[in-house]
């Protein structure tokens, strides 16, 4: 019963964190080149955690970065919107890696 209660409170202290470095890889993503990279380096720290914690990407979280290349997403700057209404599909094209995510829309 102990060790289910650490894992619990771990879980939630890991949640925590990545909340806060989400907050600070969107707070440096609207600067210049170097606070891209600090940016960037957020969100592998994120990654990280998410990972060896076993946490599970939300919707937010999806819609916030690259999950290949982990580049924090700003309109305009990083991150491509388009929209295919043809088969009613969101697209978003990072322009760090090109990679193209699809969301469906209604």
């Amino acid at each position: 019963m102990k060790f289910k209660k650490q894992k619990d409170v771990r879980k939630k202290i890991a949640l925590e964190r990545i909340d806060l470095l989400l907050k600070m890889a969107k707070a440096k993503a609207k600067g210049g080149p170097e606070d891209l990279k600090l940016s960037k380096r957020y969100v592998q720290l994120v990654e990280r955690i998410r990972k060896r914690f076993n946490i599970r990407r939300t919707d937010e979280m999806k819609r916030a970065y690259c999950k290949q290349c982990c580049a924090y997403w700003v309109p305009g700057q990083t991150l491509k919107a388009r929209f295919d209404k043809k088969n009613k599909l969101k697209l978003y094209i990072c322009q760090s890696c090109g990679k193209v995510y699809k969301y469906p829309y209604k």
